[in-house]
This record gives structure tokens, sequence and C-alpha cells, in this order.
């Protein structure tokens, strides 16, 4: 992934963070997997964001936690 990819994922863990529970690398993993994996979780951000963004966003989660 790219710069611009990985700033924008680091900006959702930050938001996560603030907002909701510290979200540790380790989490956001975890998140990053339940993006793509194919159930709810990826039919809702399939509906709200569009076909394929589910498993960009969970590739684009690895990479940026890996």
């Amino acid at each position: 992934m790219g710069d611009e990819a990985n700033g924008q994922t680091r900006s959702i863990q930050r938001f996560i963070s603030q907002h909701y529970y510290t979200c540790t690398d380790e989490r956001f993993a975890q998140i990053g997997r339940a993006y793509g994996c194919g159930g709810d979780f990826t039919l809702n951000v399939k509906a709200v964001a569009g076909e394929g963004a589910a498993e960009f966003a969970a590739k684009a989660v690895a990479a940026c936690v890996a």
C-alpha cells in the first residue's frame, strides 16, 4: 500500500482510539481481518463504501500493521 493509504488507515486507527477504545496494532489487525472475512461486517462495509471496499480495507490494515 502507498503512503496515502497507510496514512488514511492510521487515521482510522487513531479515530477508534480517541472515540471508542485503545486500538492497538493487534486489535486493528483483527478489525482488518473482519473487514474482508465475508460475513455481515463485510456486507455492511460494501453497503456503505461500495464493492471491493471491504477487501481493500482489509489489505490496507494488514499492510499498515505489518
